[in-house]
């Protein structure tokens, strides 16, 4: 018969304890780890989208500023782009005349594009915060456009000359 500490079988309520904790801990440390990883993707999508949004907008004022035969602010803000545009059933290229402006207007946060001739607001971009046209001297326009909030914005200036 054999006695003492190789017959016993199992583990000691100390040894279950020092199990748990250690459990734990490692739990907490991964939570928390995970916690961060999921902040730190939140905040990487968010500059995505805002870099996205402001790439909108330039490539739909590139598009429209490449056409235009003037340019100006708006009253009351936003932008004024005349196009030159083919004369209805004119087969002839070169009777152009300017149409009805093509007006880029911020409200609540979005950029909106108004296009007169297809009668139609498109909004461009989202989490707009400045959105600017001024004409400093009478010929050069700049535009000013910011997208997002606090840390994560983006800004851009275009200028366009006759």
């Amino acid at each position: 018969m054999t006695t003492g500490r190789a017959q016993e079988r199992g583990h000691t309520l100390i040894e279950l304890m020092v199990v748990a904790t250690l459990l734990g801990v490692l739990g907490i440390v991964f939570g928390l780890a995970g916690r961060y990883m999921s902040g730190e993707t939140v905040r990487r999508r968010l500059r995505a989208r805002v870099a996205s949004e402001l790439r909108m907008a330039v490539e739909f004022l590139r598009e429209d500023l490449a056409r235009a035969a003037k340019v100006g602010p708006r009253d009351g803000g936003g932008l004024l782009i005349y196009r030159e545009a083919p004369i209805d059933g004119v087969e002839d290229p070169v009777a152009w005349v300017a149409d009805d402006p093509v007006e880029y207007v911020a409200k609540d946060g979005r950029l909106y594009r108004l296009d007169p001739a297809g009668l139609q607001a498109t909004v461009v971009a989202r989490h707009v915060s400045t959105f600017e046209a001024e004409q400093p001297d009478g010929l050069q326009t700049r535009l000013h456009i910011g997208v997002g909030e606090e840390l994560q914005e983006r800004n851009v200036t275009l200028i366009w000359e006759p």
